[in-house]
């Protein structure tokens, strides 16, 4: 059994994986995925996103192993280090009026399980916050409303987000359902931690 961290670097063009940058890129990226704090943070927060994508509708996800993604637009920073994400295959939006609310909470679990499931301060959700922007301005693309409004409406949705699963996570109950998620999700996310 191979007990070492591995990466997907199939995304990156194989004569730029000798580049300084995709270099230091997989040195820290291995670095933390040899660390098991971090696996056990980026699992609870893969858990957190997948409980709560759950209650707004979400019923069937990829659990995707850590990569790295190449980005020629991007001179600065091309390549792009990913810990592992649960991807939603199937959304069936539920009743009510809520269901925005509730896809908001599912993108700000991950961070808000983060930080208070775990003993760092690394919340890693600055990417779940540009996706949840990207998805609320997708909900408007067909209003009347500015894209400076639908902006207000996901700022003010994700804070509400934030501070509701903030204060769901004062459940001990809910606390250890996500800690046992996050155990069984976690050789689907780190395929070489398997036993």
């Amino acid at each position: 059994m191979n007990t070492s961290p591995h990466i997907d670097v199939s995304q990156v063009p194989p004569h730029l994986r000798s580049h300084p940058k995709f270099l230091k890129e997989m040195t820290d990226l291995l670095s933390r995925l040899s660390k098991p704090e971090y696996l056990d943070l980026f699992a609870k927060h893969e858990a957190g996103h997948e409980h709560y994508f759950r209650e707004a509708g979400v019923t069937r996800f990829e659990f995707v192993p850590p990569l790295i993604s190449y980005h020629e637009a991007n001179k600065e920073n091309p390549f792009l280090g990913q810990w592992a994400r649960i991807k939603i295959l199937d959304y069936k939006q539920p009743e009510g009026d809520d269901w925005l609310f509730k896809l908001a909470k599912g993108y700000a679990a991950g961070g808000e399980c983060s930080r208070r499931l775990t003993i760092t301060d690394y919340a890693g959700d600055t990417i779940d916050r540009k996706l949840w922007d990207e998805m609320c301005q997708d909900c408007y693309k067909d209003s009347t409303r500015m894209k400076e409004e639908v902006d207000a409406i996901a700022d003010d949705l994700w804070d509400q987000a934030q501070k509701a699963v903030g204060k769901e996570l004062e459940s001990e109950e809910l606390k250890s359902q996500i800690g046992r998620r996050a155990r069984e999700i976690t050789p689907l996310l780190y395929p070489w931690t398997r036993s």
